[in-house]
């Protein structure tokens, strides 16, 4: 019963904060068009696909960060809405949870919609009719299975760190800490281990590894899931 009551304050939270969510998403078109436009030499770059486009702005210096932020305000709890919405205390980190979930399938369309966008622009927009002014594009066929898993890679990785700012919030009572703390780790993971370049590579990889680290990531998330109804059931909201 409280699953549809958390689903409902959820979907209701999102449709509220629908102007904020816009303000941000359209950062994505920006920075897509900067990357690619052949402004300087800086900002040129070699691709031939949407996943390489969104390799190309890296997760850990701008869609984490973005991420980070979308949820920032979105996950504020008051104590009047607290009270007035909820029973009991696990019901929170329930809707919490739920509400980071459907962020982040909402942040992962807008990711892939806008860079779809532009590889379009790049292959119908030539520049004197032989040359996309989309430096060094070069479009290759297209694999449906591969985009899927990849939109399902980008998807599970960015609902992992929705969880880990939510439960670094939970017990920093700091949304800058934990923010911070946060985004040091996927970069500390990119210069070390490289879990999440390598999920991303996930299409390269052989089946049977593909069904583990599937089977990996929705384990993670379980976990997570199930941390956050522990740590919510011992937080004191009167104090």
């Amino acid at each position: 019963m409280y699953l549809r009551k958390a689903m409902n304050y959820a979907i209701r939270d999102v449709v509220d904060k629908r102007v904020y969510i816009a303000s941000l998403m359209i950062v994505l078109p920006i920075v897509n068009l900067l990357s690619v436009l052949p402004i300087s030499t800086f900002t040129a770059a070699s691709w031939s696909s949407v996943q390489d486009l969104i390799r190309l702005l890296r997760f850990e210096f701008f869609f984490c960060p973005l991420l980070i932020i979308l949820l920032g305000s979105l996950l504020e709890l008051r104590v009047w809405e607290v009270i007035r919405k909820y029973g009991r205390r696990v019901e929170i980190g329930i809707h919490q949870t739920i509400l980071i979930f459907i962020v982040c399938a909402i942040f992962t369309f807008c990711v892939f919609t806008f860079a779809a966008l532009t590889a379009l622009l790049a292959e119908y927009l030539p520049l004197n009719g032989s040359r996309s002014p989309f430096l060094l594009y070069a479009p290759e066929g297209r694999n449906d299975a591969s985009m899927l898993l990849f939109m399902f890679s980008f998807y599970s990785i960015s609902s992992l760190v929705g969880l880990l700012y939510f439960l670094a919030r939970s017990w920093l009572d700091n949304g800058f800490l934990s923010a911070v703390a946060v985004i040091s780790m996927v970069v500390l993971d990119r210069f070390t281990i490289a879990v999440i370049p390598r999920v991303f590579n996930l299409g390269l990889a052989p089946l049977p590894l593909k069904v583990f680290v599937i089977a990996l990531i929705t384990a993670s998330a379980m976990v997570m899931v199930w941390i956050t109804r522990w740590r919510f059931k011992s937080i004191d909201f009167s104090g």
